[in-house]
């Protein structure tokens, strides 16, 4: 759905269900300006996943998208750079 409201407002879009393959994308040298990024995923939680892309060097923004902000400080410790909770602000 997000994907969706993205390129509806003329922005271009990669999704993926799997941490694997997000970090596979970056490590190929795929560019984002901003990489949104759930808890539950395929192979990878999205803390999991935030994780390996910073030990790897990635330093764009990635935003968590949670359902509860009980997870912000999970998101955030593992590197993201700000968490939007579903319903909230804008989603």
């Amino acid at each position: 759905m997000a994907a969706r409201n993205y390129q509806n407002n003329g922005l271009t879009t990669k999704s993926v269900s799997c941490g694997v393959d997000c970090i596979n994308l970056i490590q190929k040298g795929a560019g984002f300006k901003c990489i949104t990024m759930g808890g539950c995923m395929e192979m990878l939680t999205g803390v999991e996943t935030i994780l390996r892309l910073r030990s790897l060097g990635y330093t764009g923004m990635i935003v968590g998208v949670i359902g509860s902000p009980d997870k912000t400080p999970d998101f955030l410790n593992a590197g993201a750079t700000e968490c939007i909770v579903k319903g909230g602000r804008g989603l």
